[in-house]
């Protein structure tokens, strides 16, 4: 009987292998065209650049401050980075700010700030942090970003971080 099992078994491993063809049939006819769908605009970042003049900073004078067209209005929802810009022998090189400039010798904070009385323009603020002696630096460049979509969150309740179990039930660590 288990002869006759693996006789047929083995019968019908052989008829599906030698039945399947390996050829393709010739391909249908093609479908109807579908409609055209209406053209969106094109998309803009709103991305604004901005350039500054060259400045030297020095040890009696470590600070700068100058003012950008970015109105008051999309300063603060606006993602703001600026770049200083020192002129070499092949081009401009570009550090970002806050940070370390040129031969990592100058270090740099920067905030940007509008007020009130002057809505159409944003301050852009610049102060040695670490370094001496005077950095000329050739041209400041400012990038600005404007949100697209401005969405809020509502305020989360944490936990009280000294309470233990709270910090656990929180996390559910419990």
């Amino acid at each position: 009987m288990k002869k006759i099992r693996i006789v047929f078994l083995l019968s019908a491993i052989l008829f599906a292998l030698t039945s399947c063809s390996k050829e393709d049939g010739p391909t249908g006819p093609a479908g109807p065209a579908g409609s055209n769908g209406t053209n969106g605009s094109n998309g803009n970042a709103n991305v604004i650049m901005f350039s500054l003049p060259g400045i030297t900073i020095t040890d009696l004078a470590p600070n700068f401050n100058d003012k950008f067209a970015l109105p008051d209005s999309l300063c603060g929802i606006s993602l703001i980075v600026s770049y200083a810009g020192y002129h070499s022998g092949t081009g401009i090189i570009w550090y970002p700010l806050p940070g370390l400039t040129l031969a990592g010798s100058n270090d740099y904070r920067v905030y940007y700030y509008s007020v009130p009385t002057d809505p159409d323009s944003t301050t852009f603020y610049m102060s040695r942090v670490t370094g001496s002696g005077d950095d000329a630096i050739d041209s400041i460049k400012i990038i600005a970003v404007p949100a697209s979509v401005l969405k809020s969150r509502e305020a989360a309740t944490l936990p009280n971080w000294k309470d233990c179990e709270e910090v656990e039930t929180y996390f559910h660590l419990k």
